[in-house]
This record gives structure tokens, sequence and C-alpha cells, in this order.
């Protein structure tokens, strides 16, 4: 599957600058490798990806052998605020949201996200 990165790029800054609340967001692979990143810090990004990766691919393992149905997405909160993993096909979206967030708002623009990652060729 071939991909045009900087639509990938130019969606991923969008939702930053367009969604109040996220901060920041990547797209991995499904084993664990950076496709593209929109981090406002520095960051080792192959470290992120295999952790997004292995978290989202235990999270839907879990949800299954839990007789839970298939993973929509997983939402981990901490004291400065949220990650959001959401898979889009074979990759993995990965956003960070802070504790201002509505998370109903960014769920919804996350969905849409995906939607066009998964549309894209």
């Amino acid at each position: 599957m071939s991909f045009d990165f900087r639509k990938i790029e130019h969606l991923l800054k969008d939702l930053a600058s367009q969604t109040k609340g996220i901060q920041a967001s990547a797209l991995v692979s499904d084993l664990g490798l950076p496709i593209v990143s929109a981090l406002p810090f520095k960051a080792d990004e192959e470290i992120i990806a295999a952790m997004t990766a292995a978290i989202h691919n235990v999270s839907a393992r879990s949800v299954v052998e839990l007789k839970r149905g298939a993973l929509k997405q997983v939402l981990i909160e901490g004291e400065e605020g949220y990650i959001i993993l959401k898979g889009a096909g074979q990759f993995v979206l990965s956003i960070l949201a802070d504790k201002s967030a509505n998370l109903g708002m960014v769920f919804l623009v996350i969905n849409k996200a995906v939607n066009q990652i998964k549309n894209m060729k």
C-alpha cells in the first residue's frame, strides 16, 4: 500500500491545530515502526512507535480473550492528560490530549482521521 506521507503529516498537524486539547499525534505501523508524527517536543519516535503498537496489540488481544468483542480504541489516562490509540487498517493512530480536552470531540475527530487514513491510496 502506497501513501502520500505529506497528506498524512498534514492531517496529523491539523488534528492539533483544529481540535482544542489535542497536543500531538503519530501514525505507526501495527508492527511498531514509525510512519509519520506531529510531536511538539523531542522524542524518540522509534520507542514511541514500538510502545504504541505493543499497547494496541495487547489491548486487541485482551478484548477478544475476555469476550468484549473487537477493540475500538485504547484510552490511557495519566495525571497530565490522555493517550488515545485507534487502529487504522495496518496502522495505529496515537493521540496525546491534555486534561482539558473534550473527549467526545477528540474521539469524533480521531474517528474521522482514521477513516481518512484507511481511504488514502
